[in-house]
């Protein structure tokens, strides 16, 4: 019998979110960066470095709330800028998706795709 994963929605709001939300439409996050910093999102990293082609990507933050899959609705507002350090693509992504009244900045990444191993992006939410 084949089963389903259903994909889930997380809220960030910068002026009505809070640290200690829960990532619901009624308790949103405060920020991406912060939401990202306090490991609530699962992803990928090396099991060692400095990276070398024998290594092997382990889950990250295994158990946290955002999966590979799920959906992050930013809310209208300044998001500010967000560094993803050492996370790595699962095979699926973590959408983010503008919603609500007024404007949410553009999302820009960096020129620089990291080296293998230095898994390093940025974002700029502004």
């Amino acid at each position: 019998m084949a089963s389903s994963v259903l994909a889930s929605d997380f809220y960030i709001d910068p002026k009505h979110g809070e640290a200690s939300g829960d990532g619901s439409e009624a308790k949103p996050w405060r920020s991406p960066q912060e939401t990202i910093d306090c490991g609530l999102v699962q992803s990928r990293g090396w099991d060692a470095l400095p990276y070398n082609p024998e290594r092997k990507l382990v889950p990250k933050n295994d158990g946290a709330p955002i999966k590979p899959g799920d959906t992050i609705w930013l809310r209208s507002g300044d998001h500010g800028e967000v560094t993803i350090r050492k996370h790595y693509v699962s095979p699926k992504w973590v959408g983010v998706v503008a919603y609500g009244c007024g404007n949410v900045s553009a999302v820009r990444q960096n020129q620089h795709p990291p080296l293998p191993g230095r898994g390093h992006q940025h974002a700029s939410f502004g």
